[in-house]
């Protein structure tokens, strides 16, 4: 009989990391998301930079998080003023 496809553990992952800057990409992040999720297991990580968004960008982050391992949501300081 055929194999249930099953999740990849951190430890069959590959080397290669994925830096995804944003601010307030809500509207359009969806895409990209699910693109990042169809990447082979040579991508190790992705990492989502999010700064201090006030739109929905995190929670749509932390829902992949939960399909796929390799997402990891970080918050930087808040941009400038200038």
């Amino acid at each position: 009989p055929p194999l249930d496809p099953k999740l990849p553990s951190p430890t069959d992952l590959g080397a290669v990391s994925i830096i995804v800057p944003t601010l307030n990409e809500a509207k359009r992040i969806s895409p990209c998301l699910e693109g990042l999720t169809r990447q082979t297991y040579e991508v190790r990580e992705i990492t989502i930079v999010d700064s201090r968004s006030t739109d929905k960008t995190p929670e749509l982050v932390k829902a992949a998080q939960e399909t796929d391992p390799r997402f990891r949501l970080i918050n930087d300081d808040p941009l400038p003023s200038d």
